[in-house]
């Protein structure tokens, strides 16, 4: 008796969820089976179903005839629902699907570029809840593998938020380890989504000029760097990056090569005596002017 009442409970469920869920028939082919007495054909359907909230499932379907085999691949998809990750309109981070001999790159745009999908790559974008993607289609074009393939990479991609609840963290946690507000930690993932690693890495400074390479920027610095913890002023290692460069650098690109090598900023006094005026501030401040040093802890490593 308690079975049947569950089943029952089930069926109700399985109802309630059918009329939020939408589906799309992404192909019919016509199978044969070689018996003694002849062929037996029949049809296979690959249905996708979805609710456009980020949850989607692919089905398979067999029977004698279409729209039979059409409904068994309904229910098969709605038993296989799987929840994926959406970051506004668009997947999280670049990712490569594999299914067989079929993969498909999926990358993520930014808003009002729509789905740029074709084949059997669309339907399953546009039930999961994806308005912005962009996709390729790599290997095989049968529509099965496509389609399992899209699936594969939906479902290995990850969030900030996966990685940290994974880890026992919160967001929050880790950006108190990388001296990181969570607006920062947005931007970086927003332009990590949109841009790629290699990409991200290549632009970290997109908005500074790069007049000389690494290593010639550490062997000037490294010039009133001598181990003592001496601070210097702006304007002197601006002299000699002057030099090296063979024209006027600016005061930005000075800054810009301080803060990528780590050097910190030293900030003069602001009042000097104590309860001064404003002109002994001013006269304090010309005669303590804004210094920068080394400093090993935000130094950066490069790998080998």
């Amino acid at each position: 008796m308690d079975c049947k009442i569950h089943k029952r409970r089930s069926e109700d469920v399985q109802e309630e969820n059918s009329t939020e869920l939408k589906e799309k028939v992404v192909a019919i082919n016509r199978v044969a089976k070689v018996v003694k007495g002849g062929r037996n054909f029949r049809f296979s359907a690959v249905v996708v179903v979805g609710d456009g909230a980020g949850h989607v499932g692919v089905g398979n379907g067999k029977a004698a005839e279409v729209p039979d085999a059409i409904k068994k691949a309904i229910e098969d998809a709605k038993k296989n629902l799987v929840e994926v990750s959406i970051v506004d309109t668009t997947i999280p981070h670049e990712i490569i699907g594999k299914f067989g001999s079929a993969s498909v790159m999926l990358k993520p745009a930014s808003e009002g570029t729509g789905i740029i999908a074709g084949g059997s790559v669309r339907p399953v974008l546009e039930l999961a809840g994806y308005r912005d993607i962009r996709t390729k289609i790599i290997g095989t074009n049968n529509p099965r593998n496509v389609v399992y393939a899209t699936l594969e990479g939906l479902k290995s991609m990850q969030t900030v938020e996966s990685v940290a609840k994974k880890r026992g963290k919160k967001v929050e946690e880790i950006g108190q380890i990388l001296h990181l507000n969570k607006g920062s930690i947005a931007t970086m993932c927003r332009r990590y989504r949109e841009q790629g690693l290699e990409e991200y890495a290549r632009n970290k400074y997109q908005s500074h000029r790069w007049l000389l390479n690494w290593e010639r920027e550490e062997e000037i610095l490294n010039q009133f760097n001598d181990g003592t913890g001496k601070q210097v002023t702006a304007n002197e290692i601006k002299t000699v990056l002057d030099e090296a460069c063979g024209k006027d650098t600016g005061r930005v690109y000075v800054y810009n090569v301080l803060k990528r090598h780590g050097w910190s900023k030293k900030m003069p006094r602001s009042r000097h005596p104590k309860a001064a005026d404003e002109e002994a501030c001013e006269a304090s401040k010309k005669l303590n002017p804004v210094c920068w040093m080394p400093n090993p802890k935000t130094r950066p490593k490069l790998s080998d």
